[in-house]
């Protein structure tokens, strides 16, 4: 019987010993997402707020994975020039092709009044092809571009704003 236990243990030891591969603990990596705004030449506005409830990255072969979920409200004019890290999380290595960032909400401050931006689609995806590999980090920065990002309506006297978001990898590094 002894002999028989002696026998699974050691087939378990060379199966994790001569193929690492199919262990049973899929490997990670790091995934940092980082947003940032070029200048923009909207000279009367004060504050573009945005509210972002998730991002998601999509694994080949897989479906979204969250890397984000929460609510993080941004000003877009903080951002300009100046990148601030939306999420830091470990994911299954492999190859990844695209980010989508889920946008809840809006606002546009010019003058000192704030009015609505209204959000159509509600998100906007991100064609970002990048690896995740075992023990290494991934390094995103998205460039969020409100100057094509936000459009103005004058209808009646008044206006009404939209945000269809514009956004861009800007760079992709690996460590």
């Amino acid at each position: 019987m002894k002999k028989r236990y002696l026998l699974i243990a050691l087939i378990v030891v060379m199966v994790l010993f001569f193929f690492p591969s199919c262990s049973i603990f899929p490997s990670k990596g790091n995934v940092k997402v980082f947003i940032k705004d070029t200048p923009i030449d909207i000279t009367k506005v004060d504050k573009i707020l945005i509210t972002i409830s998730s991002v998601e990255a999509h694994k080949t072969g897989e479906s979204w994975q969250t890397i984000f979920n929460g609510e993080l409200t941004i000003d877009l004019k903080v951002l300009i020039n100046n990148p601030t890290l939306i999420s830091d999380v470990d994911l299954k290595a492999g190859k990844y092709t695209e980010l989508r960032l889920v946008v809840k909400s809006g606002e546009i401050v010019i003058g000192g009044n704030t009015y609505e931006l209204q959000v159509p689609s509600g998100e906007a995806k991100i064609p970002c092809v990048f690896d995740v590999k075992e023990a290494a980090t991934v390094s995103i920065t998205l460039d969020f571009e409100a100057e094509n990002s936000i459009e103005v309506i004058q209808a009646g006297g008044s206006e009404k704003y939209i945000l269809r978001p514009v956004i861009k990898v800007e760079s992709i590094t690996y460590q």
